[in-house]
């Protein structure tokens, strides 16, 4: 299993990087719950093709484990999985924060 492997199949954008974030951190409050994938995209509010691109993506690499027919899916439990993880949104996290101080400078300086 391994979140590294997801990353790097999956394409570096900011819609891709928030589908990820929110997925990871839906499944990260549902320990252990099996959730379809008509529920994440309720629940995190992101296009339909956009949460299945990144649920399969995430299931071939054995970040969740799938079941059923239709699919619904879980985070495989690990301590390195979730170290990963945690890693992952503190980099997501800070990368944002850098952001939006760099749009306050810059509105600071040159108004707007």
């Amino acid at each position: 299993m391994s979140l590294a492997r997801a990353l790097a199949r999956l394409p570096e954008d900011r819609l891709t990087e928030g589908v990820i974030r929110d997925v990871l951190s839906l499944f990260q409050h549902h320990p252990g719950e099996w959730l379809s994938e008509s529920d994440v995209v309720v629940k995190t509010g992101h296009p339909s093709g956009e949460v299945s691109k990144v649920v399969r993506v995430m299931t071939e690499s054995f970040v969740l484990e799938s079941r059923g027919e239709p699919a619904t899916y879980r985070l495989v439990p690990g301590a390195v999985l979730t170290y990963e993880i945690e890693g992952y949104m503190r980099r997501v996290q800070s990368h944002r924060d850098h952001v939006e101080t760099n749009i306050a400078r810059f509105r600071e300086r040159y108004g707007g």
